[in-house]
C-alpha cells in the first residue's frame, strides 16, 4: 500500500523518534520499508500495517511513523 511508504514529516522533537514507518519482524525491530525486498514471502503468514496513532500507542512513541508489522508463518 503507497501511503506505508509516504515520508510524513518530522513528527516530534524528539531525535529518537522514527519519521517513517519501521519494520517489524514478530516482535522485533527488522528495518526500514525497504528490507522488505530481501525477505522471502513464503515465509510470511500476514503483514499487518498500523498508522501512527496506532503504533504510538502498541509500540512506543518512537514509531510515529507508522509500522508494518510481518507475522511469519509458522509450519
Amino acid at each position: 500500500h503507497g501511503e506505508w511508504f509516504r515520508d510524513r514529516g518530522r513528527t516530534s522533537i524528539n531525535v529518537n523518534t522514527h519519521d517513517r514507518a519501521m519494520v517489524f519482524l514478530g516482535d522485533v525491530e527488522y528495518g526500514i520499508p525497504e528490507t522488505l525486498r530481501n525477505m522471502p514471502l513464503g515465509g510470511v503468514e500476514e503483514i499487518r500495517y498500523y498508522p501512527p496513532t496506532d503504533a504510538v500507542a502498541r509500540f512506543g512513541s518512537r514509531y510515529g511513523g507508522g509500522v508494518i508489522k510481518i507475522v511469519p508463518r509458522v509450519e
